[in-house]
């Protein structure tokens, strides 16, 4: 090998080695490569280095004469070792080559994988595939601009599962997750190949139907989405029930604004909700009204209680026949800044769909119960519970931190709770419901009558109090029928160990029937109308000067019987 260091020495130049110089052209080539990312030019990439070794060689160091030259002056060495040494080189040089190449090559095809990863992301949803909102509203302004150069017609759909909440809550956001993704799927089933399906986040979907003849189409695919996602989902060993509403608007001449039309499909898809949920509904120009005011409702809901909003008002329970106040029932009110009242059955509901029912709910009992605290016992204080927040699985350990924080003893709180709160999920609510009794809250059963399994219910919870649904009471003066049913349930309540009131008493006729019949408690305007705190202590004032435990009823002291 002394020979072949001696041939190195004399033919390698001074200034600069051939591997540095090679090294040297191959970054410039790399980062040429790299610039352009293309690796369709890696092949041209990898020949010309090749020649520019071969022509560095062959310029910087007049090769073949320097050969000769050396072949002449050594004459020991034999030609054929001379080109073995250069073959080596050379192979050498080409796997050097070669490896830097690939190595771009890969180098390329990662950066360009993680790019197109990038760019799916940015208009697709990460959880179920389908399009985002970003890339929706792009492929409408496509939709839109081809059905005018087409001459067909264009149809939006807006898609929000009905009760998916009540779904996330129970099961856990994981099972939540499953079931948007199986939905998703379910909906790329039904649908047709050219249809544009996106998730523009939560569990609203929407839908672009290009190509229609008409609005027929839309309703016939529209029918199918709703029967297909009311088909029970099975997932982890758990058959999940779910229900979606659909909004569909048309585009029409003139309508050509994406933001516009989607807007559109959701009013429609509120009014499907409204109406009966698990339904489509067509957008007609009426519904930006009802929208506007519901969207008023929600950013105002959203608010109401941080803004001091909310107030409660109370309206007396009184012993009867006896007139002895027993406490009062924490009635909600709101009063918008624009809207000005709104009754509790109108915000109640949309409090409950968008979620936000367990923090006005928690607001209601924190109220009542320091109000409560202050009153001369044993006056209770009564409070309705929706059924949504039964669907919290810390109901009972929330309601018992709050009645706690109060002062107020647990003998004097009493939670009223409809039948609807039992009908699904029952284990769950009586499971909540002992909890809260073992504690010492009283718990009764609102509008009593007004469902198909109230007697069930009886049996199954031992419940304090029956409140008998005011359509009962009006009857009670008619024709003898309503009579005769609070009687039975009367009766019933008695025979159970149950206290009786009658809600919407509201005239001196229907009191006194109730009082023949055998009820406990009443409560009406009759009796006395809801009223804010300040007239509730000044009622309370007004007993407790004339050293009274019972008090006239306020309706019978003013005639008033409204």
């Amino acid at each position: 090998m002394h020979k072949f260091s001696r041939l190195f020495r004399r033919v390698r130049p001074a200034p600069m080695s051939a591997t540095q110089q090679f090294n040297l052209t191959g970054r410039f080539v790399y980062s040429s490569a790299a610039k352009s990312a293309n690796p369709t030019k890696l092949r041209v990439v990898a020949l010309a280095v090749v020649a520019v070794v071969v022509g560095l060689f062959a310029a910087e160091f007049d090769f073949m004469e320097r050969l000769m030259a050396f072949a002449q002056e050594y004459e020991e060495y034999e030609i054929d070792e001379i080109f073995t040494v250069l073959i080596f080189m050379s192979v050498l040089f080409g796997v050097f080559a070669w490896h830097q190449v690939t190595e771009l090559r890969r180098h390329i095809a990662s950066r360009d994988k993680a790019e197109a990863a990038i760019r799916h992301l940015a208009m697709h949803d990460a959880l179920t595939g389908l399009a985002n909102r970003a890339y929706l509203a792009k492929r409408l302004k496509l939709e839109i601009a081809r059905a005018q150069r087409d001459g067909t017609q264009l149809a939006v759909l807006a898609l929000d599962l009905d009760g998916f909440k009540q779904i996330n809550d129970f099961y856990g956001h994981g099972m939540g997750d499953a079931l948007l993704v199986a939905v998703a799927n379910r909906l790329e089933e039904v649908l047709r190949e050219n249809d544009t399906i996106a998730r523009p986040g939560g569990d609203e979907f929407a839908i672009v139907l290009p190509a229609l003849k008409g609005p027929e189409l839309a309703a016939t695919l529209a029918d199918r989405i709703v029967g297909a996602i009311a088909k029970p989902f099975r997932l982890e060993d758990h058959e999940l029930s779910i229900t979606v509403s659909v909004g569909i608007t048309m585009v029409e001449p003139g309508r050509t604004d994406p933001e516009e039309l989607l807007r559109s499909a959701d009013l429609a898809m509120y009014r499907a909700k409204s109406d009966g949920r698990s339904a489509y509904k067509f957008f007609e120009p009426g519904m930006d009204e009802k929208l506007r005011e519901r969207r008023d409702l929600e950013l105002g809901l959203r608010s109401a209680i941080d803004e001091g909003a909310f107030t409660l008002h109370y309206q007396p329970l009184y012993g009867i026949p006896n007139n002895v106040l027993k406490g009062f029932e924490a009635l909600l009110r709101w009063r918008h800044p624009s809207l000005g009242n709104v009754p509790p059955d109108k915000f109640i509901p949309i409090a409950e769909e968008i979620g936000i029912i367990d923090r006005i709910g928690d607001w209601v009992l924190t109220e009542a119960c320091r109000a409560a605290a202050q009153w001369p016992e044993p006056l209770h204080i009564a409070v309705n519970v929706s059924p949504e927040q039964f669907k919290q699985p810390d109901l009972a350990e929330r309601f018992k931190d709050i009645i706690d924080a109060s002062g107020l003893a647990p003998e004097r709180v009493e939670i009223e709770i409809t039948e609807g709160v039992l009908i699904e999920n029952t284990e769950s609510v009586l499971s909540a419901l002992s909890q809260l009794k073992q504690h010492g809250v009283r718990v009764s059963m609102d509008d009593f009558g007004t469902g198909y399994s109230s007697l069930s219910y009886l049996h199954k919870f031992p419940f304090d109090k029956i409140k008998i649904d005011r359509m009962f009471v009006d009857n009670a003066a008619g024709d003898g029928t309503g009579d005769a049913i609070v009687r039975a349930i009367v009766a019933m309540g008695h025979s159970l160990g149950m206290t009786t009131l009658a809600e919407g008493v509201e005239t001196g006729t229907q009191l006194s029937r109730l009082i023949g019949d055998g009820c406990d408690e009443a409560q009406g305007f009759y009796l006395g109308k809801p009223m804010p705190i300040d007239n509730v202590d000044e009622l309370l004032a007004s007993i407790e000067e004339h050293g009274e435990t019972t008090c006239s009823y306020p309706s019978a002291r003013t005639g008033s019987g409204g």
